[in-house]
């Protein structure tokens, strides 16, 4: 017997209840078939590259299983014919692989990396075209304008501020 990975995706429509009960079907397709699964593990809800069947989210899990070639087959035409399922996929796990990985904790590393770098105002690396119509068959290049960096307003102040303008009838 050798070790297999079985990685499928549930759809996020799913309450935890039901996923559990998917959830514990495959692994009785796989005890059915003659394997014996070592270990499971959820590795959360994630958006999808792109949609299948019309879903944006999944759940994505992850199951190791000791499996004789020939099951690893059928188990394979099985999972097909499982509707529940949005994809799965079966390799034969690495030896050298210890752990599994953690995708929750990369996934919020990630998130707070994105944020840091959005946060900050945006340069531009090159030139910018003159925006001059004489210029226009020219070629001209012009350095981009300074942006003023302002600073953030809370709400108070902005309600402060709109109030001021309305009482003033500057409109």
């Amino acid at each position: 017997m050798e070790k297999y990975e079985l990685m499928y995706i549930l759809p996020a429509k799913h309450t935890e209840e039901e996923l559990k009960v998917l959830s514990d079907k495959i692994r009785g397709i796989v005890t059915d078939l003659g394997g014996e699964v070592a270990e499971e593990h959820n590795m959360g809800k994630r958006k999808l590259a792109y949609p299948i069947k019309h879903v944006r989210y999944g759940h994505y899990y992850l199951l190791i299983a000791n499996m004789e070639q020939g099951a690893v087959a059928k188990l394979n035409s099985t999972l097909r014919l499982t509707t529940e399922l949005l994809r799965h996929l079966i390799i034969r796990r690495d030896p050298h692989i210890i752990g599994v990985p953690k995708l929750r904790e990369e996934e919020q590393i990630v998130r707070k990396d994105r944020t840091e770098r959005d946060r900050g105002p945006r340069r531009r690396t090159g030139p910018e075209r003159s925006a001059d119509p004489s210029d226009a068959g020219t070629g001209a290049v012009s350095e981009s304008p300074e942006r003023k960096v302002e600073k953030k307003v809370d709400t108070d102040e902005l309600d402060e501020r709109l109030e001021k303008i309305l009482k003033d009838d500057v409109l």
